[in-house]
């Protein structure tokens, strides 16, 4: 229908407008909107070139929060977990570097820190050869460090800090070099102190001590620093406070296991 023409020529208004921040910005809310839950549209999205579109928009805008957080909400909309090729295409297109620019330059704004660190944990879901590469890929890009400030920064927003988390691990999912990454980034401490300062959240606490743990994994100086930080401490705070919650329970049962 008139999607079939309007994806194609939303491109060339981009391309044609690459210096206007309004257009962009609006631009990528339409691409969002153009894909919002259908796998199939965003396909045809990617092939018409919109991954390319919406990177080289946040390139171009760095300074221009509109267009850091629509770009960023575009590609995490456009990104499929079951679709690898559209994993790819934002991949190659320099998705990484683009999202990681705009979290570090807009680090105070929520919804910008909040659809990056969801597009990463999309990105690298999975157990394949190809998103293992691209879970290095991330690392090289500084995936971590943006991740992390923005966990660190914003300790009161439940969205960032669950998706935040999330990243982490999958991050840190069969992937020796992102846990090196991980403890010099100073990721350990901070997702300790997310556990902390969201004791009572069951779906925090769950997905800070997955975090945890698989950065701890095969890592003695990750867990000497998760120990230092006083994650045994509330690891067993965990256990009582969720005691209800079956998955805290396994995922603090776990950190007990690592850290003995």
């Amino acid at each position: 229908g008139v999607q079939q023409y309007a994806g194609p020529c939303l491109i060339r208004v981009m391309r044609a407008k690459e210096k206007d921040a309004a257009v962009q910005e609006q631009a990528c809310l339409a691409i969002r909107d153009m894909c919002f839950m259908d796998k199939e549209k965003r396909i045809k999205v990617g092939n018409y070139g919109a991954i390319g579109a919406v990177v080289a928009a946040m390139l171009a805008h760095k300074d221009s929060e509109a267009v850091q957080e629509s770009g960023c909400r575009a590609l995490e909309e456009v990104c499929d977990i079951e679709v690898e090729e559209i994993k790819l295409k934002i991949c190659d297109a320099g998705g990484f570097e683009a999202v990681v620019a705009g979290m570090s330059a807009h680090i105070g704004r929520v919804p910008v820190q909040q659809f990056g660190c969801k597009l990463f944990r999309a990105m690298i879901s999975g157990t394949d050869a190809k998103v293992i590469t691209m879970r290095n890929r991330a690392g090289k890009a500084g995936v971590i460090e943006a991740v992390t400030a923005a966990l660190r920064g914003h300790l009161g927003s439940a969205d960032v800090q669950q998706w935040g988390c999330r990243a982490l691990i999958n991050m840190n999912s069969s992937c020796t070099e992102n846990r090196i990454l991980s403890g010099t980034a100073g990721a350990i401490e901070t997702v300790v102190g997310t556990i902390k300062g969201n004791a009572k959240d069951a779906t925090i606490q769950e997905f800070a001590f997955w975090a945890l743990n698989n950065m701890c994994s095969d890592n003695d100086k990750n867990k000497t620093m998760a120990k230092s930080a006083g994650a045994v401490d509330l690891a067993n705070a965990a256990l009582k406070t969720h005691s209800d919650k079956t998955a805290v329970i396994d995922k603090a049962k776990t950190t007990l296991i690592l850290l003995k």
